[in-house]
């Protein structure tokens, strides 16, 4: 990483948006992290496995009976989900296409 401290690149938005997940996650607010891993994702497609941390925590977590760990579980990824839907939504907005720079 500290080339990039050099040479600026979006890669700096991406770890700073991964770092901010994983910090996150680590300090118990899973929604933020979800949120911060879906605009990591959205920036950069191959960042969505940041997410699996996140949403496997609450199926291998003991304490709680397995429905409400699901739910958990499927309520992390929503927020993922809806991140990512909503980046890719604006995106379509503002260029009238979901990725401007995927070509024809």
């Amino acid at each position: 990483m500290p080339v990039y401290l050099l040479w600026e690149t979006p890669e700096i938005l991406n770890l700073a948006l991964a770092t901010a997940g994983l910090v996150a996650w680590r300090r118990g607010r899973p929604i933020a992290a979800g949120a911060f891993v879906g605009l990591a994702a959205y920036s950069k497609p191959p960042n969505l496995t940041l997410a699996l941390p996140l949403l496997v925590e609450p199926l291998l977590a003991g304490g709680g009976p397995w429905a409400k760990r699901v739910v958990e579980a499927a309520r992390r990824g929503a927020v993922v989900a809806a991140v990512v839907a909503c980046g890719f939504g604006a995106t379509w907005l503002a260029t009238g296409e979901l990725n401007y720079q995927g070509g024809e």
